[in-house]
């Protein structure tokens, strides 16, 4: 199966899944606006009603631009690293390259991402946030987030293939990307030498900053800024389709054990 075909393929599946996925819901489609709504609203009463006084009265908006990003990420590399074990059915009836399984799972989490992402970008158009003519900024940024989330999830999905005790790991981690990733507090904030470290060894916190400096200032990115987290992604899918490439005939024996 060529390049194109393998593209095609995955689209159609992701697009399948995520159809089934909402026709299981009375709300449906609904769903995927409500979802990330209800997310940020329960972290907004966290912060400001029952720990007010520190906030500033833009935290909700500083709080969506952050989280939406998150929850992108998140859902695609969990997603992602179940993907594989999703398949056991399909893996014990013939013989199929593990790699394109966190690829659909991926791409179906992409397309819902993109339903939070309309939401959010009408909300800060009529809350004031009217920099329209940066916004193009965000096609590359949401594409090194697509490489970084494809990346992290194919090696999860080799990792929790092998041992369902990752899924303990990936929990722990997760939550640490959300508390350590600038979703809360403003990275510009620290001083110099903690914020170049989190920027440099933490690529989902410098994406996060760079979405709130293109959407709540207006402000042009060089995509010099970004070459770390293409760094990373590039890293992670290699090290990922080493993994589920070199390991697919023995991730097939032990889920067929």
């Amino acid at each position: 199966m060529n390049i194109l075909r393998q593209c095609e393929y995955i689209h159609a599946r992701a697009l399948m899944k995520m159809k089934a996925h909402n026709n299981k819901y009375m709300l449906n489609f609904l769903w995927l606006f409500l979802e990330p709504m209800l997310f940020v609203a329960l972290f907004y009463v966290v912060f400001t009603v029952l720990m007010p006084g520190s906030r500033s009265e833009d935290f909700l908006t500083f709080l969506i631009v952050g989280k939406i990003p998150f929850l992108w990420f998140s859902k695609g590399m969990n997603s992602g690293a179940n993907s594989v074990n999703e398949n056991k059915g399909l893996i014990g009836a013939r013989k199929t390259s593990k790699i394109q399984f966190p690829l659909i799972n991926c791409h179906e989490v992409f397309y819902k991402q993109i339903f939070a992402l309309l939401m959010m970008l009408s909300y800060l158009y009529f809350s004031g946030y009217q920099y329209i003519n940066v916004w193009w900024q965000l096609v590359y940024l949401m594409v090194l987030q697509y490489l970084l989330i494809a990346g992290v999830a194919m090696i999860f999905s080799f990792f929790v293939t092998y041992a369902n005790d990752f899924q303990v790991v990936l929990s722990f981690i997760t939550m640490g990307l959300m508390f350590t990733s600038g979703i809360f507090w403003d990275i510009n904030e620290l001083p110099e030498s903690t914020r170049i470290m989190i920027e440099t060894w933490n690529p989902l916190a410098l994406l996060i900053k760079e979405y709130r400096q293109i959407l709540l200032h207006g402000e042009i990115v060089p995509f010099s800024s970004l070459i770390s987290v293409g760094t990373w992604a590039l890293m992670f899918i290699a090290f990922g389709s080493f993994l589920l490439g070199y390991g697919n005939q023995m991730l097939t024996r032990r889920m067929l054990q």
